[in-house]
Formats: structure tokens, sequence, C-alpha cells
């Protein structure tokens, strides 16, 4: 320690976790061995959940089969939406004229 010379340790922060790296794989993936590990058990679960099938896409494809012609979601414009509002409303205040008249 006379000569000067202090002790220098290449390091970096881990991407996921924040942590201190030091081993040469760490500074060269940028992950600790613990954040790597967990990364690839995500990845490989979510492959895994990619490939399931649940009772929610059997119902949707019985009902697609059941009605070939209906569209799964049904896309409406406002303008669409407001004209049926509007024509529900004025059948609503016919029958609730023709009643009255009917008294």
């Amino acid at each position: 320690m006379s000569d000067g010379v202090i002790f220098n340790v290449p390091a970096r922060r881990c991407k996921r976790c924040g942590g201190i790296l030091t081993s040469e794989q760490g500074l060269r993936d940028g992950y600790g061995p613990c954040c790597l590990k967990k990364m690839r058990e995500e990845e490989e679960y979510r492959q895994f959940m990619e490939k399931q099938y649940s009772f929610f896409d059997m119902a949707a494809e019985a009902e697609a089969a059941r009605n070939p012609a209906k569209e799964k979601f049904a896309v409406q414009s406002a303008a669409d939406i407001f004209r049926e509002s509007e024509d529900s409303a004025e059948a609503a205040g016919k029958e609730t004229n023709h009643e009255s008249t009917q008294e």
C-alpha cells in the first residue's frame, strides 16, 4: 500500500435487480446468477402458458361454431350507437304517446 496501488475490481449493476456484479459472466451478461435463473424460469412459464387451452377458449370456439356469421367482437362507430339509441328512444316515446291517446 505504500506504493499507492488501489484495489480495483470491475463491477456493474444487474439490469434486473440492481445488485452489484463482479463475476466475469455477470459483467458479460449484465445479470446475476439468481436473476438469470429467474428470467429463464419466467420465459419457460410464459412459453408453457401460451400452449394452454382453457374452458373460456372452448366456450368461445363452441359459440363461434354455433353462430359462424356472428363476429366475436362487434365493432360499431359512435354515430351508429348514437343513432340506435335515438331510434330506441323515439320508439319508446311513440309507445307512451300511443298509450296516452287510447285512454
